[in-house]
């Protein structure tokens, strides 16, 4: 309560720092009684000063919606303002709104510059922040564990039948090397169930029909120059990911596969340059 009431003063006092802490805790219902009026109020006094979690609070708000109506534009601009100040947790759900075209049209080389600002060399919260953007296009592109994508999942939201195929063959080594896994593909085109991929945050594992499963990092030569077609990603190697989904989810996740390629690249030369 104290705590509370030392806010409030420097809240009312113009602070917009404080300003954004009360809104977070009118927003949340810690120390005080859930309030989103108050807590809209607060938000939009921080933002107006240009305060970076003043911003990211009123995105949050204008995002699901509460006190005022959604508007993903809204929230967008919020989290887009918000993450050109450098504010981390902005940048990622501002990367993951360009890449799924939610409140914006989709600018993958837009979001990637994102990603190179909180995964990229010199953050080190770089692991983490990947993390967390895997898990925001694993819920925008499945709607969670359940399959708004046929064949498309998240985390652990094969269907009971193919879950069993999948931990032998395209899903091993995430569970081998109990690596967290954001999002799995069942290949439709695989007759007995075992083909498919699985995303993590640093490595990729897929199986294609009639080859063996594969599990590399990103920023693997491998993946430098990888092309998209109708049913596939190809390698430089001829090895194929399968990749037979809807045009707009193969786009979001190819986009994806390069920006991650691209950034633990950077991540690599920079770690490399500093050991000589």
């Amino acid at each position: 309560l104290i705590f509370k009431e030392w806010l409030t003063q420097a809240a009312e006092g113009g602070n917009p720092s404080a300003q954004a802490q009360l809104g977070n805790l009118y927003y949340t219902g810690l120390e005080v009684p859930a309030d989103h009026q108050k807590a809209f109020h607060m938000y939009s006094r921080a933002a107006e000063a240009g305060n970076p979690c003043g911003l990211y609070g009123l995105g949050i708000m204008y995002e699901h919606g509460r006190f005022v109506p959604r508007d993903p534009a809204k929230a967008f601009s919020c989290f887009e303002k918000a993450a050109d100040l450098g504010d981390p947790p902005s940048q990622i759900r501002a990367a993951a709104m360009l890449f799924l075209g939610q409140g914006i049209v989709p600018d993958f080389l837009k979001g990637e510059g994102y990603v190179q600002k909180f995964a990229g060399p010199g953050n080190e919260m770089k692991g983490s922040n990947i993390k967390m953007f895997l898990f925001e296009l694993a819920i925008g592109l499945t709607g969670k564990a359940s399959t708004k994508i046929p064949h498309l999942y998240y985390v652990d939201g094969l269907p009971e039948q193919r879950k069993e195929m999948a931990a032998r063959t395209f899903l091993r080594p995430f569970f081998a090397n109990k690596d967290e896994l954001f999002l799995s593909y069942d290949y439709p085109r695989s007759e007995f169930g075992g083909d498919g991929f699985g995303l993590g945050a640093q490595k990729i594992a897929w199986k294609s029909p009639g080859e063996e499963t594969q599990f590399k990092s990103y920023g693997w030569k491998g993946f430098h120059g990888m092309v998209l077609d109708n049913s596939s990603v190809l390698l430089k190697d001829g090895s194929q990911i399968p990749f037979l989904m809807p045009e707009y989810e193969q786009h979001v996740l190819f986009n994806l596969l390069q920006a991650l390629n691209r950034v633990h690249r950077s991540n690599r030369k920079k770690w490399n340059n500093g050991m000589e």
